[in-house]
């Protein structure tokens, strides 16, 4: 029972958007069934039966076409979606706890050996074997220096995890934002090519059910305001398709900020390993410098400030071109 519920519970969480938009298409022809008799049913039937056969070859067409779109749309979005978490990168933590553990427990094996050497009594015959007293000196020796040694190299590996868990962190939070974007923009480019195409093909069923109209000021009289709508939902296919396209300048800074974490962390790694401390005091207070929520001073600017400030110009000229081609052809 537990385990289908946790089935459940994931079915849901995976394609819980496409169950909501299943109800909501599905909801619609049910209250339909339901509040219509049997004979109303028989009369919907029957023209709905002929209302295909006047257009079917409209409707061939209509479901070619979505048929193209939908096989698009799933292509894009796999291929745009390929890859995404493929570079995740290894979660060590709890490796380098068992290190630790693991030199840890060395450390106090090696601690209760010398412990132990130093409080055994040494018999008389045996202080008499220069030999052998020889050979636990020596003993005794090695296991200080590997005391010693061992004591070094847990402090630098101490520190070398904190530094790679640092690292680790903020490399993982970008790249969740960059999988985020990168689905987000997916997305984006699949509504936005559904709306353009939805366009085109309500364009290219207004003028196959139009009727023969010779007189071109007639032709374009009556085609108007459906052309007035193609429009409009060309314009909101636009506004995703340049959502699309904006979410790639996001993407390009998010990768250039984990660039700049990685040569930082690289500096600071080389710095510890050879030992040098005026580089490292260097990088600190280069680190500590770093600001991410920008202050721009009168007069400056940068790219992306550039970038937008062009968009708009070019936007607000479309707009006005497509407002005066509107007041001509009213006049």
């Amino acid at each position: 029972m537990k385990d289908l519920f946790g089935l459940l519970i994931y079915i849901i969480k995976k394609y819980g958007f496409i169950i909501v938009v299943a109800i909501i298409m599905v909801s619609p022809v049910m209250n339909f069934v339901l509040k219509t008799s049997l004979s109303d049913i028989q009369l919907e039937s029957s023209s709905i039966v002929n209302l295909i056969n006047e257009k079917k070859e409209f409707i061939l067409f209509t479901a070619t076409a979505l048929v193209f779109v939908g096989s698009f749309v799933a292509i894009m979005t796999s291929y745009l979606n390929k890859g995404i978490g493929g570079r995740d990168i290894e979660n060590t933590r709890y490796i380098f706890h068992k290190e630790i553990v693991k030199l840890n427990k060395k450390l106090s094996e090696i601690e209760n050996r010398t412990s132990s050497g130093v409080s055994i009594e040494i018999t008389e015959s045996e202080r008499e074997k220069l030999i052998s007293d020889a050979k636990k000196r020596i003993i005794g020796n090695t296991i200080l220096l590997a005391d010693n040694s061992l004591k070094s190299d847990i402090s630098d590996f101490k520190k070398s995890y904190s530094l790679h868990k640092l690292h680790t962190d903020m490399v993982l939070r970008l790249e969740s934002e960059i999988d985020r974007l990168n689905r987000r923009g997916g997305l984006n480019l699949a509504i936005g090519t559904i709306i353009a195409l939805t366009g085109i093909l309500s364009l290219a069923y207004f003028l196959y059910s139009a009727p023969d109209i010779v007189d071109g000021v007639g032709f374009f009289i009556h085609h108007l305001p459906k052309l007035s709508f193609v429009i409009v939902v060309e314009l909101f296919a636009y506004f995703f398709l340049r959502l699309y396209k904006n979410g790639f300048d996001e993407i390009k800074y998010f990768q250039n900020e984990i660039t700049n974490i990685e040569m930082k962390v690289m500096s600071l790694k080389y710095a510890q390993e050879f030992k040098n401390e005026d580089m490292i005091k260097e990088l600190a207070m280069l680190l500590m410098k770093t600001e991410r929520n920008f202050i721009l001073e009168k007069g400056q600017t940068t790219v992306s400030i550039e970038k937008d400030r062009l968009q708009n110009l070019s936007d607000s000229k479309l707009t006005t071109m497509i407002s005066e081609i509107i007041k001509l052809k009213q006049k």
